[in-house]
C-alpha cells in the first residue's frame, strides 16, 4: 500500500531553531542549528513512519484570506524581516531546502494559506510541558455548521433558508460584521474532527438557535462520484462532494431557560442523542444560550 507523509515544514523549523540547546554555526559563522535539527528530526520521522512518498510543506510569505479578513491578524507576532539573520529561523530555509533536495524529499511553498497547530495533542508542546499526558479532550461543536472565508463548504445553505439560520444564530463577524456561511450540522466532518483531535467528550453549543425550525436538517453523509460515503474525503475532493441531508423533528419552543437534561423537549434530546451516536463521542455538555450558566450537564 502506498503511504503519503506530508510534513509541516514551518512548524518543524521553528521547533528545531528555538528548541536546540545552543546556537550552532558553520565554518562561515552563520547559524545552522535549525538546519541540523530539522534534517535530524525529519530523518527520524521518515524512519518511524516508513512512507512510500513524502513531501514537506512550508507556509508562504504571501497575503491570504485570513489576513484579508482581519488586518490585525498576527499583529502581535515577531516580524522576522526586521531581525538579524542569526535570530530568524527563515535565514536557514535555503540550507534546509538544499538538504531536502540532497535527501530526495520534495518540498514546496503553500501560497494560498497557512496552517496552525489546532490539534489537541499540541497543547502540551505549546505550553512548554511536552511530557504531559492528556486525560480528557473536550471538543466544542455547534449544533449547526458555520464557515468563514472561501473554499469548499459541503453542507452550505443558500437563500432565505441560510439567512434565517444566520439571523437566529447571529452569525456575523464580531469585528467585521461580515455574514458567515451557514449550514446544517455536518456529521461527516464532525466525526473526522473527533477522530483527529482524539476527543473524549463534546460540548454541543447553540442548540437553542434551532428552536425556530419545524424540521432540523442534518448532513449525515456525502455523495462523491455518484456514491454515498461516510468518510471525510481528501481535501482536494471536497469541492466535488454533495451533502446527503436527513431531517429530524423540531421542538418549536424556547429552551434557553432549561438547565436539566430531562426537561428538554423529547425532540431536542433525540437530536443530541442522534449526533452522539453518529460522531462516536459522548456529548456531555449542551449549551442552550449565551449566558455562562446556560448549560446542561448530562
Amino acid at each position: 500500500m502506498s503511504r503519503l507523509l506530508l510534513v509541516d515544514g514551518s512548524n518543524l523549523l521553528f521547533q528545531m531553531f528555538f528548541g536546540m540547546p545552543a546556537r550552532i554555526t558553520g565554518r562561515d559563522g552563520r547559524a545552522m542549528q535549525g538546519t541540523l535539527g530539522f534534517v535530524g528530526a525529519l530523518g527520524r520521522i521518515r524512519r518511524m513512519t516508513q512512507p512510500t512518498h513524502m513531501a514537506v510543506l512550508f507556509d508562504g510569505e504571501h497575503p491570504n484570506d485570513r489576513t484579508a479578513l482581519d488586518g490585525a491578524y498576527k499583529a502581535n507576532r515577531q516580524d522576522y524581516a526586521q531581525v538579524p539573520d542569526e535570530d530568524s529561523p527563515f535565514s536557514q530555509l535555503p540550507d534546509i531546502c538544499r538538504a531536502l533536495d540532497f535527501m530526495g524529499i520534495r518540498h514546496t511553498e503553500i501560497a494560498e494559506g497557512e496552517t496552525d497547530d489546532a490539534i489537541a495533542a499540541y497543547a502540551p508542546v505549546g505550553s512548554g510541558l511536552p511530557s504531559a499526558k492528556l486525560d480528557e479532550v473536550i471538543g466544542v461543536v455547534k449544533a449547526y455548521s458555520t464557515c468563514v472565508g472561501e473554499g469548499p463548504f459541503v453542507c452550505e445553505m443558500f437563500g432565505q433558508e441560510a439567512e434565517d439560520l444566520r439571523t437566529a444564530g447571529f452569525e456575523y463577524g464580531a469585528k467585521t460584521g461580515r455574514p458567515r456561511r451557514v449550514g446544517p450540522v455536518d456529521v461527516v466532518a464532525t466525526r473526522y474532527g473527533v477522530q483527529a483531535q482524539g476527543a473524549t467528550n463534546i460540548a454541543l453549543t447553540k442548540l437553542d438557535v434551532l428552536s425556530y425550525m419545524d424540521r432540523i436538517p442534518v448532513c449525515e453523509a456525502y455523495e462523491l462520484d455518484g456514491k454515498r460515503t461516510d468518510e471525510f474525503p481528501f481535501p482536494t475532493r471536497l469541492g466535488d462532494a454533495k451533502p446527503v441531508i436527513t431531517y429530524m423533528e423540531g421542538w418549536k419552543q424556547d429552551i434557553s431557560g432549561i438547565r436539566k437534561w430531562e426537561d428538554l423537549p423529547e425532540a431536542a434530546r433525540k437530536y443530541v442523542e442522534y449526533l452522539e451516536t453518529q460522531i462516536g463521542c459522548r456529548i456531555g455538555f449542551v449549551s442552550v444560550g449565551p449566558e455562562r450558566d446556560s448549560i446542561i450537564l448530562r
